[in-house]
């Protein structure tokens, strides 16, 4: 999935690097699924576009620590 930030750096000459991520899965087979389209974030996600700004920078890194569990 490319978005518009990949077309607009695109156009001044970036190159594409992949990116190599580690999961500590804590004993599980799988890594979790960060992705909006997950069906398990997509009514968080909808929520969140909603809260006021203040609010959401105040309790973003609260709920960021806990995504992956």
């Amino acid at each position: 999935l490319k978005g518009g930030t990949y077309h607009f750096k695109k156009q001044w000459g970036a190159i594409d690097q992949p990116l190599c991520w580690e999961y500590w899965t804590r004993g599980k087979d799988a890594p979790p699924i960060l992705q909006a389209e997950n069906s398990r974030y997509s009514a968080m996600v909808h929520m969140w576009k909603r809260l006021p700004l203040p609010i959401a920078n105040l309790i973003g890194p609260c709920i960021r620590k806990r995504l992956s569990n």
